[in-house]
């Protein structure tokens, strides 16, 4: 044996190349299943304890333990390789037979003591009001993320947020989410609100829930805080909010999904921070009324945001709003496009920015220009507007700033007019990262003529397309005059694709 295999850094080295957590990622970074290479490892008593410390780290059921159960009736066994889980899901749909492993765990186990000590992290999916309780033979010392997916709301379900907080306060990740999108009652809320309040080690907190100020104001001063996401709530309730003291450390995203009326309750929200050094801005709510948020509720959280967040840090942008019942298109409402991004343009490290304007917006090549010209660094930009076809100021002349000022630029959705086609006078700027361009619901005339100035901007556009759905096409002679002429425009714009990407 070769005496380096006798440094146990070089062991754990050799045994990190096997990694089984990018295997099973969803990511994929790993395609060769690691496990079969870990279980020969483990077989060398050189490489045992590090090979059999990976395999057993993850686990997505108790029923790998039981199984060491039922082939050796013995539970030390099962003890034995316990102690190497660090991460642990338990899908309780299963009821029967969780019902069983419960119960043995229970005369098993001494009292006071856990099936895995050295767990780390936990996420617990609920599905039966019986079971859900039992997870206090899992909350380990080592405890510090945990996850609750409920799939109720009374007083049995609820009675488990007592128990974590009562015994691991120093929890640093709660994930909380519900099987159902039904609002909470108001006292369901506080239940929640007073749970999140127990904690004062808290650094990435994601709660599919509204919670009340004071819990807010208690995360906001919470200074290992670097991540948060929460449901929207009534924006009156942020009233009591100081301005600009919260969240002084928020870096790594902050995030809102759900339900709201309005916009009122983020731009509040962004008020309270103190310069957070935010890199990651990233909201998807529902508005439930037929009318769009006014440009004013744009403009006024896009101030928020740049008045109380880190320009320099600043990465990502992503709001994304969805009104339902969809509006119809009315140009008088259109979002004025210059006015309500100018506050954002300070925040000169952008490389992402995904927009939707339920309502359009109207755009020109002035706009456009200073857009391009303040935000250098963009990898992606998608201004997402109305479905429908629409008058549009903004030319093919904005491709030309885009391509001149964001070399780095590879994924773009844009509304333009393609009618005309500028001059290429001078020296043309080729920009060679553009992959992925939508052209929405442009205008267009000549698809040859318009192929051949975008090729000459982007010569490595790959994908291509616009907002027509193929599957609706034929659906579209009974929706009047201004569908027919989106089908004529897509006809075009295919043909600008078949151009572009030889399909």
């Amino acid at each position: 044996m070769h005496r380096a295999l006798e440094i146990t850094e070089i062991i754990s080295l050799i045994v990190s190349n096997f990694d089984t957590a990018s295997y099973n990622s969803w990511l994929h970074t790993s395609t060769t299943n690691p496990r079969p290479t870990l279980a020969a490892l483990a077989r060398c008593r050189i490489f045992h304890e590090e090979a059999v410390g990976m395999l057993w780290a993850q686990q997505n059921t108790l029923g790998n333990l039981m199984r060491c159960l039922a082939v050796s009736g013995l539970w030390n066994r099962v003890k034995y390789y316990a102690r190497y889980v660090k991460e642990l899901t338990v899908d309780l749909f299963a009821a029967d037979v969780l019902k069983f492993i419960i119960e043995l765990i229970r005369h098993t186990v001494a009292p006071g003591d856990y099936l895995l000590p050295n767990l780390q992290s936990l996420s617990w999916m609920a599905s039966t009001r019986k079971n859900f309780p039992d997870i206090d033979l899992f909350l380990a010392p080592r405890l510090t993320s945990i996850q609750l997916v409920f799939p109720g709301f009374d007083e049995q379900y609820l009675a488990v947020l007592r128990t974590i907080s009562n015994s691991r306060s120093n929890l640093t990740s709660i994930q909380i989410s519900f099987h159902k999108e039904d609002p909470l009652s108001p006292n369901i809320q506080s239940s929640f609100s007073n749970f999140v309040c127990c904690f004062q080690s808290l650094n990435s907190p994601i709660l599919h829930t509204a919670i009340d100020a004071e819990s807010i104001i208690h995360l906001g001063r919470i200074p290992s805080l670097e991540r948060l996401v929460l449901s929207p709530a009534d924006s009156s309730s942020l009233a009591q909010l100081p301005e600009s003291e919260l969240f002084p450390n928020l870096r790594v995203q902050f995030g809102c999904t759900g339900q709201s009326h309005n916009l009122e309750y983020l731009t509040g929200l962004a008020r309270s921070w103190a310069q957070s050094p935010l890199r990651w801005f990233d909201v998807d709510i529902r508005i439930a009324l037929d009318t769009p948020p006014p440009s004013s509720s744009f403009e006024e959280l896009f101030c928020a945001l740049s008045e109380h967040c880190s320009h320099e840090a600043f990465r990502e942008l992503s709001l994304c709003i969805s009104v339902h019942p969809h509006p119809a298109l009315d140009p008088t409402t259109c979002l004025a496009f210059g006015r309500v991004l100018a506050p954002l343009l300070p925040f000169f490290a952008l490389e992402d920015v995904y927009i939707i304007f339920p309502d359009g917006y109207r755009s020109n090549d002035e706009d456009i220009l200073a857009l391009a010209s303040s935000w250098p660094k963009l990898k992606r930009l998608l201004l997402v507007g109305h479905d429908e076809l629409q008058p549009c100021e903004a030319t093919l002349n904005s491709l030309l700033s885009l391509a001149k000022y964001c070399p780095d630029l590879d994924t773009l959705i844009l509304n333009f007019d393609a009618t005309s086609i500028p001059a290429l006078d001078g020296e043309i700027v080729i920009q060679s990262a553009l992959k992925v361009l939508n052209v929405e619901c442009c205008l267009i005339r000549n698809a040859e003529e318009v192929a051949r100035f975008i090729s000459s901007l982007f010569p490595k556009v790959s994908e291509f397309g616009d907002l027509m759905d193929e599957d609706d096409i034929e659906d579209l002679e009974d929706r009047g005059a201004g569908f027919l002429a989106q089908l004529e425009c897509h006809k075009l714009w295919k043909e600008v694709k078949e151009i572009l990407t030889g399909r």
